[in-house]
């Protein structure tokens, strides 16, 4: 169902729909585009936009697609069913040129094509024709439309006989003109010419009983008579017999030719509905490429979650003005399902709702949609829209009764397949009341669970908003500083109408802008004012997250990398114990064979004593060889330079002292002791305590205790850095501070944050005089590690923000 029945020219769609008939280039598809109507039948919906989808791709990535461009030849054919008649000679040419466009698209989808365009390819062949037909058709139209002289024998006789007669008749012709001509009978430069069929020469009027013959005609001067003359009137006369007999071989031939084709009447009408529907469907697609639309995801239920969608028409417009548009992001369903969106006249409200209305509207059209296609989209059964002023002087309509009728409609009609738009509802009448109506009209539509735009100045309205269920609230970004719409929704809050802003832009007289706002009390501008302290501070929260999110992925990747070398650490020290072991086994090895080789040859030469000293003298050398040998080869791990190398004196032993840095026995954890009571001692290790004996603990020495200071400084800094990381705030609020008192905070403010290496930080001093903005940039002057600062974008704070870039 679709409310109300001009609902095409409110949106604009009837414009949509003249850029589809007049991308067909077929009579048919023409018909097809002005039948093009809302389906609210999934299945439907999806084959036609898939259909569109394809031929979109087509029409990109192939060339060579046939043309559709034929005569609607369908009246004829539904005459000539009847036997006995023929198909007029006229059309046969029409006729061949469709039946090759036929034979050219089923062609044209062949085997690999129709893999691709399987749809496409289905209505290609969904009407077959014969294709005895073209070759019939071939054999008696000439390549002009007209009859072949071989369509049958006895035509090609005819014909010949007739070209025969006439060039006897133009040759006697030439000698009886050329004699006028000496006798001054005829104009000059004069040549023989038809008349009712019959060739004839011009004869001066004067002269016309001169030359024996038929007179056909004069000129318009009455100076010039047209003769047949006397010596071709019986030729001229057997011509016209022939020609008869020519018409009628003409209509025998073309009887059989429709005899042929009358058992395939119905498949030719098939055909040429065949080409009409893809012509349509080649319309709807080169308007989509002329719109930049696409496939959106398609759902079988309401709802709207369109990213980037725009309006067709304004962005049509704006192109031609080399100028970009805004696009639309939305969401509505479930939860959130009812949008009202505020803000200042001019601002793109109404946009919205058309826009919203009319690609719904397209899309169950089967047109493809100017949005990303990562889109969601569903199916409405019903779409209902109240834009613009219905009043009517015949019906006794005004204004608000004309609302209040098209409001009547969806209260009654809407449910939960139920898409409606409602522009300024509850206007035209008092503002209260009709804020109330438009209030119960609201919760009344989302107890049906309707899914709809609404947009409204009232105050009342925009309080709605987490009050009644399904509703939120949207707002039209507006530019404080410019003091111009910037045509974006931000849904989430409602928005300022900027009634007085405006009125001052456009010159206004100040004194009614003072007078209305006296009148208008403080009440609703404080209203005004937290709705834009609102939309600053959303999007505070906005960039905070962000920024939270971007140091949560710097902290994965950090512990992700410090995972991997762990792993890389371990398994390089497990390789190097391995590695120590065999050469350890090696040296064990070798010196058990040296102790037996050593045994064996005191054994084997008997030796004397002195002898013997000197082969344990050998054998102390080579032991005491592998004693000194390097634990690390030198290929592994290169050897320091003697002169590098420190040589530290053995330190006297004292008792321990608490204090001291100390290991428990052969652990390389380092701890420090932190009391001695007897034999047994307390120990810190970091923030563990530990009680042991003082007989298992040993003193570290200089070197290791420095480290273990530095670490725990380095520890203590990063504690204290991450501690003020944590607390700090990337805005300072100066707002209610005295000069000094805000300067002074600055001051802190822009230390810590040079500290913490931040780069960009906010400094929110409100509008008012401009006095506090003026003496926080006036200090930012005398800071060296002050980059620059600007104020804060127009769709947030503007002017009551300074953005301060740091060196």
């Amino acid at each position: 169902m679709i409310y109300p029945e001009n609902f095409e020219q409110k949106i604009g769609f009837d414009r949509i729909r003249g850029m589809v008939a007049e991308a067909c280039t077929n009579p048919l598809g023409v018909d097809l585009s002005a039948s093009m109507s809302f389906s609210s039948d999934f299945s439907i919906v999806e084959e036609q936009l898939r259909q569109t989808e394809e031929m979109r791709n087509l029409l990109t990535d192939e060339a060579g697609y046939p043309s559709t461009d034929i005569v609607d030849i369908t009246n004829e054919l539904l005459r000539v069913r009847t036997p006995g008649t023929f198909i007029e000679p006229e059309f046969l040419s029409d006729l061949r040129h469709t039946m090759q466009i036929i034979a050219d698209i089923i062609k044209y989808f062949n085997d690999i094509r129709q893999q691709k365009y399987p749809r496409l390819a289905a209505i290609a062949f969904s009407a077959p024709v014969d294709s005895a037909i073209l070759i019939a058709l071939n054999k008696i139209v000439d390549e002009k439309g007209g009859i072949r002289d071989g369509a049958s024998a006895e035509l090609a006789r005819i014909r010949k006989e007739i070209k025969k007669k006439e060039s006897s008749v133009r040759g006697k012709l030439e000698a009886t003109l050329s004699e006028a001509r000496k006798a001054g009978f005829t104009p000059e430069n004069s040549e023989p010419t038809l008349r009712n069929g019959r060739l004839v020469i011009p004869v001066l009027s004067n002269f016309k009983r001169r030359i024996r013959g038929f007179v056909h005609d004069e000129s318009a001067t009455g100076q010039t008579a047209f003769i047949e003359p006397e010596a071709v009137f019986e030729t001229n006369n057997q011509i016209r017999e022939l020609e008869t007999e020519e018409v009628r071989e003409i209509i025998r031939i073309l009887t059989i030719f429709t005899n042929l084709i009358r058992p395939d009447l119905p498949g030719l009408r098939d055909a040429l509905h065949m080409t009409a529907r893809l012509d349509f469907i080649k319309a709807r697609a080169r308007v989509a490429l002329k719109l930049g639309a696409s496939l959106p995801v398609l759902n079988n239920k309401p709802v709207i979650d369109w990213l980037d969608a725009v309006h067709p028409l304004l962005y049509l417009t704006l192109a031609a003005q080399h100028k970009p548009v805004e696009p639309l992001s939305v969401k509505l369903s479930g939860q959130e399902r009812i949008l009202i969106i505020s803000g200042p006249n001019a601002g793109g409200k109404s946009v919205c709702l058309k826009t919203v209305g009319l690609l719904q509207y397209m899309l169950q059209c089967g047109l493809l949609v100017p949005m990303k296609h990562t889109s969601e989209t569903g199916i409405f059964t019903k779409i209902f829209i109240d834009i613009g002023d219905e009043q009517s002087l015949d019906n006794d309509l005004s204004t608000y009764s004309s609302h209040l009728m098209a409001m009547k409609h969806f209260v009654e009609n809407a449910d939960g397949e139920t898409l409606f738009l409602s522009d300024e509802m509850g206007t035209g009448t008092e503002p209260r009341l009709g804020g109330a109506i438009a209030e119960a009209i609201i919760e009344k539509l989302s107890s049906a669970e309707s899914i709809g735009l609404i947009t409204t100045h009232y105050a009342s309205l925009k309080l709605l908003g987490g009050r009644i269920p399904g509703v939120i609230n949207g707002a039209m970004l507006f530019d404080t500083r410019r003091m111009q719409p910037l045509f974006r929704l931000l849904t989430g809050m409602p928005g300022s109408s900027f009634t007085y802003e405006i009125a001052r832009k456009i010159g206004f007289p100040s004194y009614i802008i003072e007078s209305a706002t006296a009148k208008s009390g403080n009440d609703q501008l404080s209203f005004e004012e937290q709705l834009q302290q609102l939309d600053v501070e959303k999007q505070e929260l906005d960039k905070k997250r962000r920024q939270i999110e971007i140091a949560d992925n710097l902290l994965s990747e950090t512990l992700q990398k410090y995972a991997k070398l762990h792993t890389e650490i371990e398994t390089a020290r497990g390789e190097i114990l391995k590695k120590a072991k065999r050469e350890a086994l090696d040296i064990l090895e070798g010196a058990n064979k040296l102790i037996e080789n050593t045994v064996s040859e005191i054994k084997s030469v008997k030796a004397d004593k002195k002898q013997t000293i000197d082969i344990r003298k050998k054998l102390h050398q080579q032991i005491e060889q592998i004693r000194q040998a390097p634990e690390v080869p030198p290929s592994s791990l290169p050897v320091m330079p003697k002169a590098l190398q420190k040589t530290e004196k053995p330190a006297v032993e004292k008792p321990l002292e608490v204090g001291d840095f100390v290991k428990i026995g052969v652990q390389d954890t380092i701890g420090q002791i932190a009391a001695i009571k007897g034999n047994d001692a307390t120990v810190m290790f970091d923030q563990v305590k530990l009680h042991t004996e003082l007989r298992k603990l040993r003193r570290v020495n200089e070197s290791e205790q420095k480290k273990v200071r530095a670490k725990a400084s380095r520890n203590l800094l990063n504690t204290d850095l991450e501690r003020s990381m944590a607390s700090f705030q990337l805005t300072l609020d100066v707002r209610g501070k005295s000069g000094e008192e805000a300067v002074q905070s600055v001051l802190h403010f822009i230390d810590e944050a040079m500290l913490l290496h931040i780069r960009e930080v906010r400094i929110l001093h409100g509008k008012g005089n401009g006095i506090l903005r003026s003496m926080v940039r006036d200090y930012l002057r005398t800071r060296s590690d002050v980059r620059s600062w600007r104020d804060d974008n127009p769709d947030q704070a503007g002017a009551g923000v300074t953005m301060v870039t740091l060196k």
